[in-house]
């Protein structure tokens, strides 16, 4: 490389940086810009027993839960949601692990963020339509799930879209699932 074609690239990059940063201050989107925002990206699990009471976590959990309540965490093959509120779509997707992403401040960024439905439907394994009935908990059934990382989207008949992390377990028994989860992320 040259030194023209260098200080071109340099332009270039320092342009497209100096863009972004200064660019509108809208909400972030989740794109391909922002690998801490995709979709299918498992950062961390709050996990919960049988009745949802908090048994610790895992990792820097990328979730954005409201009032819901998903339990256990882990499961094997039935998950519980809970809410006041009626629900009106779950989405269940295939999610990634990763332990990248333990310095981003999921509270404040997921609050301003927008996941569209469309890019979630793209990318899911399992639906749930809801919205004809009036309920505000279901038992979903994961049993035709693999062992692996997951993502529960939930939306309102409100319009809000709420989601957690899950771990479906398939060969660990139900008391050892917590530990098991545990040592994968240390």
């Amino acid at each position: 490389m040259n030194l023209k074609q260098f200080i071109y690239l340099f332009s270039v990059l320092a342009i497209a940086l100096f863009g972004y940063n200064c660019g509108d201050t809208e909400d972030p989107e989740p794109t391909n810009e922002n690998p801490e925002l995709a979709i299918n990206l498992v950062t961390g699990i709050n996990m919960t027993d049988e009745q949802g009471a908090p048994v610790g976590n895992v990792g820097n959990p990328n979730v954005y839960p409201g009032n819901l309540m998903l339990f256990p965490k882990p499961c094997k093959d039935v998950i519980s949601v809970f809410d006041m509120s009626n629900f009106k779509n779950i989405w269940v997707t295939k999610g990634n692990k990763n332990q990248s992403f333990a310095d981003i401040e999921y509270d404040r960024l997921l609050a301003n963020t927008d996941y569209p439905t469309d890019s979630i439907l793209l990318v899911t394994e399992l639906i749930f339509e809801l919205e004809n009935q009036d309920v505000s908990q279901v038992n979903l059934n994961l049993e035709n799930l693999s062992t692996g990382y997951y993502r529960v989207f939930v939306e309102m008949k409100s319009g809000d879209l709420f989601y957690d992390n899950i771990y479906v377990d398939k060969e660990t028994p139900q008391g050892e699932r917590v530990d098991k989860l545990v040592s994968d992320w240390n």
